[in-house]
Order: structure tokens, then C-alpha cells, then sequence
């Protein structure tokens, strides 16, 4: 795990072309120098690199660590054990104000358990709103993190979480609440944003037989006969076609999602859907349905034969009332 923390840690920092982010050399020799891997990730979070300790962890889980950062915040709310600081122990060596010393010597300074969500849950909308379009504009919370919200509302597995990984790294350096700890750690992330792409699934086309299956049982109940070899293969493209169309929409909406927009109070109720909305204006899209695609091509190619069935249908039926009526029979 150490060992591919060194080869790693300072690529993805490089691949993200969206941080200025600039490992010092003496962070580098840290690093490289450390013996265990909760050295080498202790570094990295002094400087402020929680979020790539993060992909590291969720691409080479191991029992030893969370598998990410935010995963540290399953804690109890009630009940808590006699040393609750969050993201260290009261013996993590810091320097404080100039002086080595520990967390625990300066215990009231420093976050513990709880302060991720108390004093954020009852604040009001709109300052609830102010926090969140800053975890969105340092690329914590929203469209490009892959973390969706409700606008107005403190969520502990949400913005809580979010908010317990920035006050362990706060703690990590020794700067606590007198220092406004968290909030120098965000705005170190709003200067320098996170950039991770949401990866989409890959476009996997339907079951070419499941298509075929339900065109053959349509025909069947519509018109009582197997389909046609070329209404078959029609019916079927028109499906498989218009699957990959919607696949390829969605995927330019979500792009459009994650652009580099900034956040702001004004645009946040509809944010990650405002630029969808203008492109959807612009370009004039609508929702592509394949099955209802399928079912309009079917009722085009046998608009005809539909109606030929409809009046034999409707012939028996009045020649069932008619000799239901002479044979006395009940209708």
C-alpha cells in the first residue's frame, strides 16, 4: 500500500489539469521517505491533499483504511469515547502557534465528533445555501463531484460528511477554531478545485433477441401472426437506433452539467440543470423514447392491415348479434 501510495499520489495530483497544485520538494521527500503508509497519508493531508488520498483509497481499497475519507465520518452521535477529535488522536504531534506540541493539549481549540453538522443544521436556507455554493465551487459537493444535494438543507451524510474530512484536515495542521480552521481548508480548496470527472457507463445496446421477442409477441396479439422477416429487422433497428440516441443525449447533457460554471445563491436551486436547460432550448431536444419510437413505426407499416382486422372484427361481431337475436340466444 505505501509503496503504491509514492508511485501514485503525486500522479494524480499532476493529472488533475484543473488544480494548481505543486508538490513542494520537501513534500516529496516526505513522502517518499516515510516508512508507513499512515506516514506517507498524513503528509499528504498536512498538505491538503485529502481529496487525491481519497481516489488513491477508493482505487486500492484495503482492509487497513477506509475506502475513502468520507467513509471516516460512520461514527456515533451519542455516547462518545474519551478522545473524539476528528481525523487525529489527542496525541497527534502538531505545531501549534510556534511550539510543538499535541491536539490534546489544546482539546477545546480543535473539531471534534459532532462539529461536522452541529451549528450548520439549523441554520437558515439562505446560509445554508452560502456554505454549499462554497463546497460546490471547490469541487466537493454538486454535478462535477459526483455528490448530489438538496439546496437550502444540511444533510449529515452529505454536507456533513463533507464538512468532517475538511475539519480532520484542519486538525491534521494544527489549526483549530481560533485559527478558523475549516474555513482557510475550504477556501484552499476553492482556490485550487477539485477536478474528477463523473465517469458515465459505458453504452451497452439492448438484447438484440429480447427487441425481436417483443416485436413477435406484438404482432401476435395485434394482427394474430409472426412478424415479417424485413418488419422484424425494421422495428428492431428503429428500437436499437433511437437506444443509442438517447444514450448519446444523456451523455451531452451530463457534459453540459459539468461545466465549468460557478456557483452562486442566485443559480444554485438549478444548478448542474440551468446550462442543460439553455441547450435544451437551443437545439430544441426532447425525450427520445425507443419503445414508444418502436410502437409509431409499427402502427406506420401496418396502419393497414390494423384496419382490415378492425372491420373483420367488427363484421363478426354484428353477425354474432344478429344470429344471437334469431336464435334467441343471450347477446
Amino acid at each position: 500500500m505505501l509503496e503504491k501510495f509514492k508511485e501514485q499520489i503525486f500522479q494524480l495530483i499532476a493529472n488533475d489539469t484543473g488544480s494548481n497544485i505543486k508538490p513542494t520538494q520537501d513534500q516529496i521527500k516526505a513522502i517518499n521517505g516515510a516508512t508507513t503508509y499512515d506516514d506517507a497519508r498524513a503528509v499528504a493531508l498536512q498538505a491538503g491533499w485529502g481529496t487525491y488520498v481519497s481516489i488513491f483509497e477508493e482505487n486500492n481499497p484495503s482492509g487497513e483504511t477506509p475506502k475513502n475519507i468520507f467513509d471516516a465520518s460512520d461514527f456515533p452521535q451519542f455516547g462518545y469515547q474519551s478522545d473524539p477529535f476528528i481525523g487525529v488522536d489527542k496525541d497527534t504531534p502538531i505545531t501549534y502557534k510556534g511550539n510543538k506540541t499535541t491536539v490534546g493539549e489544546y482539546e477545546d481549540n480543535f473539531y471534534q465528533d459532532g462539529d461536522e453538522n452541529f451549528g450548520f443544521v439549523n441554520l437558515s436556507p439562505n446560509k445554508i445555501i452560502d456554505l454549499q455554493v462554497q463546497l460546490v465551487n471547490a469541487g466537493l459537493l454538486g454535478p462535477k463531484a459526483g455528490i448530489t444535494f438538496r439546496p437550502g438543507v444540511w444533510q449529515r451524510e452529505v454536507e456533513g460528511k463533507i464538512m468532517y474530512n475538511i475539519m480532520a484536515q484542519a486538525n491534521t495542521v494544527g489549526v483549530g477554531k481560533e485559527e478558523s480552521g475549516w474555513e482557510n481548508i475550504l477556501e484552499s480548496y476553492i482556490q485550487n478545485p477539485v477536478s474528477i470527472p463523473v465517469q458515465p457507463d459505458p453504452y451497452l445496446p439492448p438484447d438484440y433477441q429480447s427487441v425481436a421477442g417483443s416485436i413477435t409477441n406484438t404482432f401476435k396479439e395485434q394482427l394474430g401472426r409472426d412478424p415479417m422477416p424485413y418488419e422484424l429487422k425494421l422495428l428492431a433497428n428503429t428500437y436499437m437506433t433511437e437506444s443509442e440516441k438517447s444514450y448519446n443525449q444523456d451523455m451531452m447533457l451530463l457534459q453540459e452539467a459539468q461545466k465549468d460554471v460557478v456557483a452562486t445563491p442566485e443559480n444554485l436551486m438549478d444548478y448542474g440543470n440551468h446550462t442543460q436547460a439553455e441547450l435544451i432550448k437551443e437545439q430544441g431536444l426532447t425525450e427520445i423514447d425507443p419503445s414508444a419510437a418502436l410502437f409509431d413505426k409499427f402502427q406506420q407499416i401496418t396502419a393497414e392491415e390494423r384496419e382490415r382486422v378492425k372491420d373483420y372484427g367488427d363484421i363478426q361481431a354484428t353477425n354474432s348479434i344478429i344470429l344471437n337475436s334469431i336464435t334467441g340466444s343471450p347477446r
